[in-house]
């Protein structure tokens, strides 16, 4: 039993890596398999189709990127460095794709919505329910803005959800131009998205000579 669940993972860690690389149709099941160091009768076994195995993928995904969210938002941090921390994590996967690879692969999550959710309605519903996981978590920090005075109080979902939403785009963006460091720059806007004030830098002037 410990082989099969141990040859399971290894094919969803594969194809994992694999889809957020290269996107679902331009990844064979052999090379999954190749990666995996399994023969395609074990991939079968366990999954009926490539569609399945991407479903599994992104469930993976989804379990790893809360939990990242979940360390972002907890402990005894100000909510505005819990709300930095979500971003700073974005970008430290960005960074460290783009040190393996030399290009930033983005969100897998965002990647097969754009790809697959309009024709495999299992992986829209998927990726809705990874959605709403997300949401949720990330609504426990806008509660603690809002408490700390830092948002206006509103619908704490609501603004997790444009959150989330921001957070995809600033992630498409540092994609488009394999920059991850764009994610950092774009983080601190964060705040003024949910109705609150962003500080603004003050510029040093030179001094003056007496």
């Amino acid at each position: 039993m410990a082989d099969k669940a141990d040859s399971r993972a290894r094919i969803v860690e594969a194809a994992l890596g694999l889809f957020c690389a290269r996107g679902f149709a331009a990844v064979g099941t052999q090379e999954i398999c190749d990666k995996a160091g399994v023969l395609k009768g074990s991939l079968y076994h366990f999954f009926p189709g490539k569609v399945d195995i991407a479903l599994a993928a992104l469930e993976h995904y989804g379990d790893i990127m809360d939990a990242a969210f979940r360390a972002a938002v907890g402990g005894r941090a100000r909510p505005e460095r819990k709300l930095a921390k979500v971003f700073d994590g974005a970008r430290a996967m960005g960074d460290c794709h783009k040190a393996e690879s030399g290009v930033m692969y983005g969100c897998l999550h965002g990647n097969l919505a754009l790809e697959l959710s309009a024709v495999e309605e299992r992986v829209r519903v998927c990726i809705d329910a990874i959605t709403r996981r997300w949401v949720a978590t990330l609504a426990l920090v806008v509660e603690e803005l809002a408490a700390a005075g830092v948002i206006p109080a509103g619908d704490p979902l609501a603004a997790g959800h444009t959150l989330l939403a921001y957070l995809h785009g600033v992630v498409l963006m540092a994609k488009a131009a394999n920059d991850p460091a764009i994610i950092t720059r774009m983080s601190k806007q964060a705040v003024g998205l949910l109705g609150g004030r962003v500080p603004v830098a003050r510029r040093r002037t030179p001094r003056q000579g007496r």
